[in-house]
C-alpha cells in the first residue's frame, strides 16, 4: 500500500481521496527514466492496485481566460510522493486516469494523441533543462476515449516539485480565508523553501523571481503556452500543461494557439504580461498575511510584484544575447534593440524561429546566406559579433537544433494510432538532444517546418 501523501496534512477543503479508474488492459507506450522511477511493469502493477491506492485529488481555483471558476482535478490525480536523496520531495501524478469527486460531469479520461504531446514536450523542455513537470510515461488503457475522434484511451505519469498552484492560494483565500491560506503558504514553505515559517512575502518573491524569468525562457525559444489560467501558474516556477501549447514557425508578435483565445490574451507577445496579471492575483490571495494594515499590505505586494518586469527585462536580455551569439559578460546598450530588431525583422519576412537563431552560424563560418533579415541589420550584428572569437561556440550552445514542432508531433501520434511507433521513438530520441546535429535515419527533425495550415499564436519582448 502506497503511504500517505504529505498533502493530506492539509484540511480536506482542499483535496478529496480519489481512486484511479479500473482499467479493463493497461499498456505501457512509452516513457523516460533519470534512476529515480519505477519500470514500466511494477508502474503498471501500481496503477492497476486500485483498491490499496491511497492517491487525492486537489482543488483548486482559477482565472480560465480572465474570469474566476471553482476547479480542481477532474481526470487528474496525486499518486505517491517521491524522496529525492538530497532530501527534496516530489509528486508524482496521473492525467487521464478516470473521475473524481472533482471531475465536474466529465468522465475522467484522456486521448493517446493528447498525452503523447504532453509527453515529448516536457521531455524536450526537460532536455533543454527547463523548468517543467515531467512525463515519466504514457500507458493505453484498453478503453477507447470520444472526443473529436475516437481513439485509445491513455494515462500519463508525470512529475513535480509539486501541483501547488497560483489558483489553489485562490481557492483556500475563497474557501477558507486567511486561516487556510496560513495552512497552505506553511505546507508551500517546507515544500519548496523547508522554511514553515516562511512569511507570505517571501513566498510572493520567490514566486515573482522564478516566473519572470520562466517566462523570459519561452519567449526566447519561441514557446506559446496558450492557455496561462492562474490554475496553470505553479509556485515552483515549473511548466506545467502543455495541452494547447507550440513552438512558433513563421514568427508573429501576436501569435497565439488557442482556437477560443480570439482576443490574444494569451498571444506570445502577451506572456509576460499574463504572468504578471497571475501574479497579482496570487498578491491578492496572500495579502492579509503580508501586513496587518491592508495599506501596507498593498504597498509590499506591489513592490514585489514591481520586481517581475526588472528580473524578466534581465533575462530577457541576458538570453537573446546569448542566441545572438554575444556575451552577457560584455554587454552594449544597443544589445536591446539588436535583439528586438531581429525579431521585427523576421516577422516581417516570415521567418521561422528557430532556424533564424541557427542560421547566423552560417554567417560566422561564410558557408551561407543567414537569416532572412536586411543586410543593415546583418552589418550591425556582425560588426558586434564579428571580432569575438567566443561568438561561434555560443551561438551553437544557446541555440536549439531540435524543437517538438507541431506537425512532427502530429505525424508521430498518427503513427502511432497506425499501429507504428518508429516515429514516436526516434523523434523522442532527438528532442532529448536538442542541441545536436543528428544524422541517422529517422532524426531529420531539424529541418525547415512543412507547409500547413496555419493556427492561431503569439510573440513578445521586453
Amino acid at each position: 500500500m502506497n503511504s500517505p501523501l504529505s498533502y493530506t496534512t492539509l484540511p480536506e477543503t482542499l483535496w478529496a481521496p480519489a481512486n484511479v479508474h479500473k482499467f479493463p488492459a493497461l499498456e505501457w507506450v512509452i516513457g523516460s527514466f533519470d534512476g529515480t522511477e519505477l519500470p514500466p511493469r511494477e508502474w503498471i502493477r501500481l496503477i492497476a492496485d486500485t483498491e490499496n491506492s491511497s492517491s487525492i485529488a486537489q482543488a483548486y481555483g482559477g482565472h480560465q481566460f480572465g474570469h474566476w471558476n471553482i476547479l480542481g482535478d477532474g481526470r487528474a490525480l496525486l499518486f505517491q510522493e517521491i524522496h529525492a536523496k538530497n532530501g527534496d520531495l516530489f509528486d508524482i501524478g496521473l492525467k487521464g486516469s478516470g473521475r473524481t469527486p472533482l471531475s465536474r460531469g466529465g468522465d475522467g479520461r484522456a486521448q493517446l494523441g493528447y498525452m503523447l504531446k504532453e509527453f515529448l514536450i516536457s521531455e524536450w523542455f526537460h532536455a533543454m533543462r527547463i523548468p517543467t513537470t515531467r512525463s515519466l510515461g504514457v500507458l493505453t488503457t484498453g478503453e477507447t476515449v470520444q472526443r473529436e475522434r475516437p481513439e485509445p484511451g491513455a494515462v500519463l505519469i508525470r512529475k513535480a516539485r509539486s501541483h501547488i498552484r497560483v489558483g489553489t492560494f485562490q481557492f483556500a483565500a475563497a474557501k477558507g480565508g486567511a486561516s487556510l491560506v496560513k495552512e497552505l503558504l506553511q505546507f508551500t514553505g517546507v515544500r519548496h523553501l523547508r522554511n514553515k515559517d516562511v512569511s507570505a512575502l517571501d513566498l510572493l518573491r520567490k514566486t515573482v523571481e522564478s516566473q519572470a524569468k520562466l517566462i523570459a525562457v519561452w519567449m526566447s525559444i519561441g514557446f506559446i503556452h496558450g492557455v496561462m489560467n492562474t490554475d496553470n501558474m505553479t509556485i515552483s516556477g515549473e511548466t506545467i500543461d502543455f495541452g494547447p501549447c507550440a513552438f512558433q514557425d513563421e514568427f508573429h508578435f501576436d501569435q497565439v494557439y488557442s482556437q477560443i483565445d480570439q482576443n490574444g490574451r494569451y498571444a506570445y507577445e502577451n506572456q509576460p504580461h499574463i504572468a504578471l496579471w497571475n501574479l497579482y492575483r496570487l498578491a491578492e490571495a496572500l495579502l492579509p498575511l503580508i501586513d496587518g494594515d491592508q495599506d501596507h499590505a498593498r504597498q509590499k505586494a506591489k513592490e514585489a510584484l514591481d520586481q517581475f518586469n526588472t528580473i524578466y527585462d534581465s533575462e530577457w536580455l541576458r538570453l537573446f544575447q546569448s542566441k545572438l551569439g554575444i556575451s552577457p559578460a560584455h554587454s552594449d546598450t544597443d544589445d536591446c534593440t539588436l535583439a528586438k530588431d531581429f525579431l521585427s525583422e523576421m516577422e516581417s519576412n516570415s521567418a521561422d524561429f528557430t532556424n533564424s537563431f541557427l542560421a547566423l552560424e552560417d554567417l560566422v563560418l561564410g558557408q551561407g546566406p543567414g537569416p532572412k533579415v536586411s543586410t543593415a541589420w546583418t552589418t550591425r550584428w556582425l560588426a558586434r559579433t564579428s571580432k569575438k572569437p567566443d561568438t561561434l561556440t555560443r551561438l551553437q550552445s544557446s541555440n536549439p537544433r531540435i524543437i517538438p514542432r507541431t506537425h512532427f508531433i502530429k505525424q508521430a501520434i498518427d503513427a502511432v494510432l497506425a499501429g507504428d511507433r518508429k516515429m514516436l521513438t526516434d523523434f523522442h530520441a532527438a528532442i532529448t538532444h536538442p542541441m545536436v546535429e543528428l544524422t541517422q535515419d529517422g532524426a531529420g527533425f531539424k529541418n525547415p517546418p512543412l507547409p500547413h495550415e496555419k493556427v492561431p499564436y503569439t510573440t513578445c519582448g521586453t
